[in-house]
């Protein structure tokens, strides 16, 4: 199961720099990086292997959120294309 480890917004400082260690991205421009090979994921695999906050299950059945997956360093990505936020989930 993968669980939220924090957004884009929340995981870097005012230098740019990751603040979560469990993430594997140095800074913004790493992470801006990384985006560029996400691959799509389905909703229904995506709710059964992730745990999602209250706060943010609103967020799965909009058309404006897309559903990815870093292959290359084993996360899950929900971005909410209004706001442009990241929301990172970690296997552990």
């Amino acid at each position: 199961m993968y669980y939220i480890a924090g957004s884009c917004v929340s995981s870097f400082d005012e230098d740019a720099e990751c603040m979560i260690s469990e993430l594997p991205y140095r800074d913004v421009t790493d992470f801006a990086q990384a985006a560029q090979l996400y691959v799509s994921v389905t909703r229904s695999k995506f709710i059964r292997n992730v745990v999602i906050p209250k706060s943010l299950k609103r967020l799965v059945n909009k058309k404006t959120t897309k559903l990815l997956y870093d292959k290359k360093n084993d996360i899950v990505i929900m971005y909410d294309m209004v706001k442009d936020i990241h929301y990172f989930f970690l296997s552990i």
